[in-house]
């Protein structure tokens, strides 16, 4: 069925998009004693650049940097905390466009 077809590619999609913001060259790896939250959350982790029509479908899992920094931070509203941040309160975060995820 049509709707079947349609679920699947928008989880594979999903799945994708998840995956690639935590897989990529330069991760964040240390050991416990060097370890630190931000460095982690915005190394360990990205800020994915999808299209403004895409977002209403993301639900805010392209700022997944936030996320990891605050994880009682919910979804809906990471966007809102990544652009009400203050300037430069992420400038050192990962940023994955579409060529960077390949």
């Amino acid at each position: 069925s049509l709707v079947l077809l349609g679920d699947y590619l928008a989880m594979t999609m999903g799945v994708l998009l998840f995956h690639w913001q935590h897989v990529y060259d330069h991760g964040y790896v240390r050991g416990s004693a060097e370890w630190k939250l931000r460095e982690a959350a915005m190394h360990g982790s990205s800020l994915a650049v999808v299209p403004t029509w895409l977002k209403y479908f993301t639900l805010g899992i392209e700022y997944h940097h936030i996320h990891h920094f605050r994880m009682r931070i919910p979804g809906y509203m990471l966007r809102e905390v990544h652009e009400g941040a203050p300037s430069g309160a992420f400038d050192d975060v990962t940023v994955l466009d579409a060529k960077g995820m390949w």
